[in-house]
This record gives C-alpha cells, structure tokens and sequence, in this order.
C-alpha cells in the first residue's frame, strides 16, 4: 500500500509530516512480556508548491520485548493514517490479517506456558535468595532469563513449554557466586 501511495505524493509534491501528540507505555517484570507502548500521531499532508496543508490523527500499538516497541507503534499508526486518509480498499484482505501483521500480538498464551514463565521467575528469584541475594531486581532476573535462553539460542519470549525447561536447566547450572560477586560490584560502584 505504502509502495503504491508514496510515487503519487512525491507526483502531486506533498510531503507527510509525523508527530507524536502522545504516548504511554508499560512493561510488565515477567519473562516473555515485552514492552507495550500507544500512540497518538498527527500527519500533517503539505503541498511544497502552495504551502496548504490538511491533518490527521491516528492511533498505533506497538509490542517488542527489546526496543522497537515505539517505531512498530508509530508504524502502526501510520499506516492507519494512510488507510484511513485515502481510503485505501482491502477487499478480502483486513488490515489485521497475514498480509498486514498486528504489530501489537495478542498476550494470551496456553495457561501451562504461562505457568511455566512464572516458575522461571520464581526459579531465579528463589536461587537468588538462597545465594544471599535477597533484593535481586526485576531488571536482572528477567536478564538472567536471557541469557539462559541465549545459551539455547532463544530470545524472549520463549514460545514453548519446552524452551522454558530447557531454560529452567541452565538457571539450575549457573554458577550463582560469580553472579553474586558480580551483582555485589555493582552494588558498590
């Protein structure tokens, strides 16, 4: 749609101007959950040859479990924007199907899987309290999922019932005084 849209703007010399108007964004402390933002965007269409211009405001949603989260949400909202503004028809094809992915994927996910993500928390924060570290941030156990999870070349969120076991055994191998020297490094600094 974007590949159709773009010669006829540089044909007719407007320009789209982005700009947020607002923005929230959450993260939830629990393996697997990535970060979750919205937005609001204002794109303001200029002509470059008599300066008029029209705008228009357009909600997106994005999710990553790294740091993508605010460009898939303005992504998102741009192409609501275009959509919407040029009444683009999708015929048989919703913008929520295949050819358009949510950029915003839904949560829900088999109770079992879920547990068993909860139980690696619980894992990490239970090793880290036997190992003396008993303020042992969200921030580092959800760290400490990764890089289990890297060690069997799988990102969060873990997809399986089987990546989390697997994850489970690396947790249950590491060596939990260097981890504890290393987190008391960082304390003093």
């Amino acid at each position: 749609m974007l590949d159709a849209l773009h010669p006829l703007l540089v044909e007719h010399k407007i320009l789209v101007l982005p700009k947020c108007l607002s923005r929230d964004w959450q993260f939830e402390a629990q393996a697997g959950h990535p970060w979750e933002m919205a937005v609001t965007m204002q794109y303001v269409f200029k002509s470059t040859e008599d300066g008029s211009e029209v705008s228009v405001e357009a909600p997106g949603m994005g999710a990553d479990s790294n740091d993508k989260c605010s460009g898939k949400a303005a992504t998102s909202a741009f192409k609501t924007a275009m959509y919407q503004t040029f009444c683009v028809p999708v015929s048989d094809t919703s913008i929520d199907s295949e050819a358009y992915p949510d950029p915003a994927p839904s949560r829900a996910e088999p109770p079992d899987l879920q547990k068993a993500k909860d139980n690696l928390v619980a894992l990490v924060k239970s090793e880290a309290a036997t190992h003396g570290l008993n303020d042992f941030s969200d921030e580092n156990t959800i760290g400490l999922i990764r890089a289990a999870a890297a060690a069997h070349g799988f990102s969060l969120p873990l997809k399986t019932l089987e990546e989390c076991d697997k994850v489970a055994v690396v947790i249950n191998e590491m060596d939990w005084q260097k981890i504890k020297e290393k987190e008391g490094a960082n304390v003093a600094a």
